[in-house]
């Protein structure tokens, strides 16, 4: 119950459009098995991809897009010190790549270099100056960002006709998990984000009902806590929610007062959820900016449950893009 009304609370207290760091603007980092570098200097490379595209304002999961490197030695040399040391200079080549069209969408090459008693060492020091915060890595990742909003600017048309297709099916999740990705600096946005948010709210209202229906086969059953766990669960953004107020009154006035004590907080809770419902409601400005963020959430829980290309794909085909 907590982190339903956590989340939900979370949604009402902050505002929706965040105009420095679109949150719909994903890059997913991933490293070809292929990049020849020491195994175990692999985690660190990877690691410095996710910096690059987090640390710029980018989500880190798409579908779509993906920030990749390959590493060339430009040099390596033994230096005659005591000890011996390695001296490496690399060339590292970061790229942009879309997924579905194989096409790389922006490179950029970082020269770094590292010197220390062991190989591995001498590349861990050379990685460190893969700098994320680096003007010249900031200015690349930019124009990144403004290549993959005219992208889906092209797309947009496109992408809202499959997602009404989609929902006319009745796959609102679907549908609303392929207009998660338009950036909000699309032209089209604002049709965009009403569109999410009538879908959200029809696949909330759809939820809501199936667990009414549930609950109310549980207290047919005499099952009440059971049916009390399954509707602390609703999201109060169902246009149904009252519903749920009714029937845990019901259970109230027919449990015991033992078990009744051990649902005081959810009693609380869920009366709270009632009344910043009904505030929501009468503010059509808020209540939007609520169903939108809960549209994104549902997109979220969507792309989870799908597998994603990058598990179960081989990535051979990344690797000889970006080797060519």
């Amino acid at each position: 119950m907590n982190r339903f009304f956590l989340s939900w609370l979370l949604c009402f207290c902050f505002p929706l459009f965040l105009s420095a760091q679109e949150r719909n603007i994903a890059v997913t980092p991933l490293l070809p098995e292929q990049v020849d570098i020491p195994e175990g200097i692999r985690p660190m490379l990877g690691q410095k991809l996710l910096q690059i595209v987090t640390t710029n304002g980018y989500g880190s999961e798409s579908d779509n897009f993906i920030l990749t490197a390959n590493v060339m030695v430009l040099e390596k040399d033994a230096v005659p010190t005591v000890p011996p040391q390695v001296n490496l200079t690399l060339d590292i080549s970061l790229f942009v790549v879309n997924r579905l069209e194989k096409i790389i969408v922006a490179e950029k090459s970082v020269l770094v270099s590292g010197i220390d008693k062991s190989e591995n060492r001498a590349y861990t020091k050379a990685l460190k100056q893969l700098n994320p915060r680096k003007p010249e890595i900031r200015s690349f990742m930019m124009g990144v960002r403004e290549k993959i909003v005219e992208y889906y600017a092209e797309r947009t048309p496109a992408l809202i006709a499959k997602a009404q297709s989609l929902a006319d099916r009745g796959n609102t999740d679907e549908a609303i998990a392929v207009l998660s990705v338009i950036p909000e600096t699309v032209a089209e946005y604002p049709l965009v984000a009403e569109l999410m948010s009538d879908l959200c709210l029809k696949s909330l209202d759809v939820q809501c009902m199936r667990t009414i229906r549930e609950a109310q086969g549980k207290l047919a059953m005499k099952d009440y806590e059971a049916a009390l766990d399954m509707l602390v669960t609703v999201d109060p953004l169902s246009t149904h929610f009252q519903m749920v107020g009714h029937l845990i009154d019901s259970i109230r006035s027919v449990i015991s007062v033992e078990a009744a004590l051990q649902y005081e907080r959810e009693w609380q809770l869920q009366q709270q959820q009632m009344e910043l419902a009904e505030k929501a409601r009468a503010d059509e400005v808020m209540l939007r900016k609520m169903q939108l963020e809960a549209s994104y959430k549902y997109a979220e829980r969507q792309r989870k449950l799908e597998e994603h290309t990058s598990d179960t794909e081989d990535d051979s085909w990344l690797y000889r893009l970006i080797s060519r």
